[in-house]
């Protein structure tokens, strides 16, 4: 179902509202596969942005709360605690190391 925003939403309805299992598609590009309760995001789901990142882990009241794991677009990453939307809690960080090794082109025949 496309609605008049131009969003696009698939999955369980109940009470004319997003309620159980879906898929969410922003104007903006941002995507949402996961758990709806009266048209919030609630329970486990997966948020990608239009940029690449990605969100996997828990939501209540249309927000990242709970236990999650955040990937930027570059390779970091955070598994922890989120609370509003916002990194709150325990948690580990990792960053991303690129290692480039050049080697000699040779043929394998």
């Amino acid at each position: 179902m496309i609605n008049k925003e131009g969003e696009y939403f698939e999955g369980d309805w109940e009470n004319d509202k997003a309620n159980g299992f879906g898929i969410y598609l922003s104007k903006d590009g941002t995507k949402y596969e996961g758990y709806w309760k009266d048209e919030k995001q609630c329970g486990t789901g997966k948020e990608i942005s239009k940029q690449g990142d990605i969100y996997q882990g828990e939501f209540n009241n249309g927000q990242k709360n709970g236990y999650g794991v955040f990937k930027w677009i570059d390779g970091n990453r955070y598994e922890g605690d989120f609370h509003n939307n916002e990194i709150d809690g325990k948690g580990f960080f990792f960053r991303s190391i690129f290692i480039f090794r050049i080697n000699e082109l040779f043929n394998l025949n």
